[in-house]
């Protein structure tokens, strides 16, 4: 899924979250550069850190968007 969004959507931040966390699974997920990789029982803390980092990164184009004239 992650190689799919990278193709069509290259610069959105992506944080995945496996019940899952085989090394063979990560090194692949690493390739297409996710934002973090969070393992679950999820730790609400890593949880929290990632949202913000995500909303972190989106507000500068929001901003911009927003001081464009109309």
């Amino acid at each position: 899924v992650l190689k799919q969004i990278r193709q069509t959507h290259s610069n959105l931040p992506v944080v995945i979250l496996t019940g899952y966390p085989d090394s063979g699974l990560m090194s692949e997920a690493l390739r297409f550069t996710p934002l973090m990789i969070l393992a679950k029982p999820i730790d609400m803390g890593q949880l929290l850190e990632a949202v913000q980092t995500v909303l972190g990164r989106a507000r500068p184009s929001e901003s911009r968007m927003s001081a464009s004239p109309s």
